[in-house]
């Protein structure tokens, strides 16, 4: 047995599962005790890196130890969502603050400057998050190149 068999069986210990039976093809059969189908988990002998990868994941599923992965983090999303909104709603606040305290012009233009600036940029990134992935419809396939011999066209 190679050497990623022998560590998957390891690994396969390590997590409770027990040897139930080898089939005719010389693989050894595993089962978790705690799995209530008894799903039996094969290993070839020449298993290749990936695939005990895959076996080793679907074991570690079947015993109740995977690890739950979460790749999105909507918090940190809404956090960060949450804090652009608050620093707009400031400016917009000194904006109204200058107004009210009857401030010269180039004080209240510069407010409104960068008042604009942020919804421009608020704009901006919402576009971003909206549209469609870029470059999906450019493809126009072979044969679009035209070789043209003599005078071009006037």
């Amino acid at each position: 047995m190679k050497r990623h068999g022998k560590a998957l069986i390891a690994s396969l210990e390590t997590l409770g599962f027990n040897h139930i039976w080898t089939n005719t093809s010389g693989w050894p059969c595993y089962a978790h005790p705690g799995d209530p189908d008894q799903t039996e988990v094969t290993i070839s002998p020449s298993i290749d890196e990936q695939g005990a990868r895959r076996v080793l994941q679907r074991a570690r599923k079947l015993a109740g130890a995977a690890t739950v992965v979460d790749k999105r983090k909507g918090q940190q999303i809404k956090d960060r969502a949450a804090a652009a909104r608050q620093r707009l709603q400031d400016s917009r606040d000194a904006r109204e603050q200058l107004l009210q305290q009857r401030a010269d012009t180039t004080a209240i233009a510069h407010a409104e400057r960068l008042v604009t600036q942020r919804e421009a940029e608020l704009a901006a990134i919402e576009r971003l998050m909206t549209q469609p992935a870029q470059g999906g419809n450019t493809h126009r396939g072979r044969g679009q190149a035209r070789h043209r011999t003599g005078a071009r066209p006037s």
